[in-house]
């Protein structure tokens, strides 16, 4: 029975499969980017405090704003344009990775 409803709704399929990819893909950055900056950019602990602080900056001085302005935006259209920003952002360092060294400022240069 419930193989069927899902049959129906395409759109929520593509939406629940679209969703799960981002879920996915956000849980692996978390882990895997602070793994990267310690292990090829050796930063120090300093560093590492401050792109955690980094993360959660957005938050902190968007959210409330952004709250209002999103509200009135379509829900579809805007988590697609999320996920595109946040592929865009996330592959522009994987870019510069492979363009050439990538540094944290005052660090070690990567080899």
């Amino acid at each position: 029975m419930a193989r069927h409803i899902l049959q129906r709704h395409a759109d929520f399929r593509r939406l629940f499969l679209g969703n799960s990819m981002s879920l996915l893909s956000s849980t692996v950055t978390t882990v895997a980017l602070p793994l990267a900056a310690v292990l090829m950019l050796h930063a120090s602990s300093v560093y590492m405090g401050l792109l955690g602080a980094a993360a959660l900056l957005p938050h902190f001085l968007l959210g409330l704003p952004a709250v209002v302005w999103v509200d009135r935006l379509p829900y579809w259209r805007l988590l697609v344009m999320a996920d595109i920003a946040r592929l865009v952002l996330i592959g522009s360092g994987a870019l510069a990775r492979v363009v050439g060294p990538v540094t944290v400022a005052g660090g070690a240069v990567a080899a």
